[in-house]
């Protein structure tokens, strides 16, 4: 009875530790620098946040008791191109 403890108890840990390393993996393959293109427009949100924010109130005072929020997360900036 006891064997058969240490025995399971072995494969978990050794399934455990696979499962660790081939995690690791993946987070390997995605760097932790943006693209200059997400960098352009980190900075632009973070330039037209106030402005935004300043003019939510009157866009949604109407319709909410609470003011929403915006956090630059939240907000996708889409480039047209004009041809």
């Amino acid at each position: 009875m006891r064997r058969r403890f240490w025995v399971v108890w072995i494969l978990l840990l050794m399934l455990a530790f696979s499962l660790g390393t081939s995690c690791l993996a993946v987070e390997a393959d995605h760097p932790d620098e943006d693209s200059r293109e997400l960098q352009y427009q980190d900075m632009l949100m973070l330039f037209l946040l106030p402005y935004i924010e300043e003019r939510l109130p009157d866009i949604y005072g109407p319709l909410l008791t609470v003011t929403p929020l915006l956090y630059p997360y939240m907000a996708e900036v889409r480039i047209m191109r004009m041809y």
